[in-house]
């Protein structure tokens, strides 16, 4: 990199310093049009999960709620990437799928296969899971549960599903719900699925042949195109149509881990130009940043401006960046500084500043997914943006969920104000991990005196964890 870069980078550091993101005007702006980003919750959502025997964590009675933002703290080893893995596992399941394998057995080979059931549940043994959704039209708003039984066997290393099944307590509560299906819990490959609406009671009709390695909501579908009768039952039924709104928004679902995103590779990439959606969302790897950011400014003026102005907060000096052509069918990005007719690109930037990149692509977007999963933003990145990165994450949770996992007390400081965000994991003396959602009337006091989160957690306070002694 150049001398004048890194001049360029300690001047703006500073600047970053002095402006934090609370007082820069593009934040301003921000702020001015959260009236328009309200009332994304009333659309579908994950509202909660829970899981029984899954790696570390046993917490089947005591769901999780997810707020629009969740921020997993706690040491290494605690559980954190296990609990990602829970969601991680739903959108594999339905998102991954080729002729060697399907999306359910792949999801558990990802995941660590027979390694899922838990070191204190001997095998053969199960893991439960459940995922709780809301924001449905055709339940009445009422929320519907989607829910398996994964079967760890006692000799082979395969997983199969003992149970698999779609309710809401839209008749009765939830000791008595309206089942749309239920499917190997009385007899493996064998299950029910009702051909009435919620509101007209259960009148259930029997199938059979169904997969052990594949979800019932793509079972369905594949027994669709191969029986007319079962697809004339399930058409005449309410849950095609549940079961479309699930799949859609569980293969909106995207994940990010900082550790996948190669700073180097992302410099040197030069992306096809495409004129398709499948430069919606930056890829796992950020190798596709440059068309990414062409696609989401040619079709959002809005986005064009607020992407610059957020990276006019990283360097005040900047006047313009955009994606442009690297030779005929490739792009790449130019950045252009006040007072300077050399033009800088994508490859003269440091890591830090491809990382923020990213995040701003990711985070800024109009475009945002329906769940948004980053494992560690902060690393990799300087101090001083910490609070620029904590408002643009800020900015993504009015519009969508977002679940942050981070090491970083210098982020959490900046989540002071949303310390009930904060879901604190903890090992326990039993090998079991307890998710405490963290309470601010613990640590009010210290707060009054001037302390914030992050301070909290470098020394260690049990009321929000992070070490491992």
């Amino acid at each position: 990199m150049s001398a004048f870069i890194w001049q360029l980078l300690y001047i703006s550091v500073f600047q970053a310093i002095r402006l934090g993101y609370s007082g820069s005007p593009s934040n301003r702006k921000m702020r001015c049009c959260q009236t328009f980003l309200k009332g994304w919750n009333n659309v579908m959502s994950l509202l909660s999960i829970c899981a029984t025997d899954y790696k570390n964590l046993n917490f089947y009675s005591t769901p999780l709620e997810l707020k629009s933002l969740n921020i997993l703290v706690g040491p290494n080893g605690s559980g954190k990437s296990n609990l990602m893995g829970l969601l991680n596992f739903l959108y594999l399941s339905v998102s991954q799928n080729s002729e060697a394998t399907s999306g359910f057995a792949y999801a558990c080979d990802y995941l660590g296969g027979t390694h899922l059931l838990s070191f204190n549940t001997k095998r053969p043994g199960k893991v439960s899971l459940k995922y709780e959704f809301g924001g449905i039209e055709e339940t009445r708003n009422k929320p519907i549960y989607l829910g398996f039984k994964l079967l760890v066997s006692q000799s082979s290393n395969r997983i199969e599903l003992c149970e698999d099944y779609l309710y809401s307590p839209i008749i009765g509560d939830v000791d008595e719900p309206f089942y749309y299906y239920k499917f190997h819990d009385q007899s493996v490959g064998s299950g029910v699925f009702s051909i009435s609406k919620p509101h007209q009671g259960s009148k259930f009709e029997r199938i059979s042949d169904l997969p052990v390695d594949s979800l019932g909501l793509l079972s369905i579908d594949e027994r669709i195109q191969e029986d007319e009768e079962v697809r004339e039952l399930l058409l005449k039924s309410s849950i095609y149509a549940v079961r479309k709104h699930l799949l859609q928004e569980i293969k909106g679902w995207r994940f990010y881990n900082a550790n996948n995103m190669n700073s180097q590779k992302i410099r040197n990439a030069e992306p096809k130009i495409s004129s398709t959606s499948l430069n919606t969302y930056l890829s796992e790897t950020g190798e596709n940043l440059a068309a990414v950011l062409e696609q989401l400014s040619a079709e959002s003026l809005d986005f064009e401006e607020r992407f610059n102005e957020a990276f006019k907060q990283l360097f005040p000096m900047t006047r313009r960046i955009r994606a442009t052509r690297a030779g005929l069918l490739n792009l790449t990005l130019e950045w252009s500084i006040k007072g300077i007719d050399e033009v800088f690109y994508l490859r003269d930037m440091s890591d830090g500043s491809v990382r923020m990149l990213c995040w701003a692509v990711i985070l800024l977007s109009p475009k945002l997914p329906s769940l948004l999963v980053i494992d560690e933003p902060e690393l990799g990145i300087h101090v001083a943006w910490m609070k620029i990165l904590a408002g643009w994450i800020h900015y993504a949770a009015q519009r969508t969920k977002v679940i942050i996992s981070t090491h970083s007390p210098d982020l959490l400081d900046c989540f002071t104000d949303r310390s009930d965000s904060v879901i604190s994991l903890n090992l326990r003396a039993d090998g079991w991990v307890s998710l405490d959602r963290i309470q601010e009337e613990q640590f009010k006091a210290r707060l009054q005196e001037g302390w914030e989160l992050g301070d909290l957690y470098r020394v260690g306070d049990p009321s929000i964890g992070g070490w491992p002694w």
